[in-house]
């Protein structure tokens, strides 16, 4: 299971690849080069892998933090299903203040 907050924060001078890769090794992601590639691409943040995330704009941003939620929970076959019929699930709405 992944998280994705409503304003994630991450490390302005790291790269998305390095940060990508420091929680692909932290959960055991297999063969993680691999799945950052995937996950990148699925979100459409791959252009950006090696750029500072301080760089990134507010949308990239959220598709960063969708990659870093769903890399350890994405094994490549159910990363293929997610590709062909993507889904999306809210678990509970922002609070109001």
């Amino acid at each position: 299971m992944g998280v994705l907050h409503e304003k994630p924060r991450y490390p302005a001078r790291a790269t998305g690849r390095e940060y990508l890769s420091l929680v692909g090794n932290l959960k055991s992601v297999p063969n993680v080069r691999a799945e950052i590639e995937r996950t990148s691409r699925l979100t459409g943040i791959h252009a950006a892998l090696d750029r500072p995330i301080g760089t990134y704009s507010a949308g990239m941003v959220q598709r960063f933090g969708l990659a870093d939620a769903i890399l350890p929970t994405l094994s490549r076959g159910r990363l293929a299903r997610v590709e062909r019929h993507p889904q999306a699930t809210a678990a509970h709405p922002p609070p109001e203040g």
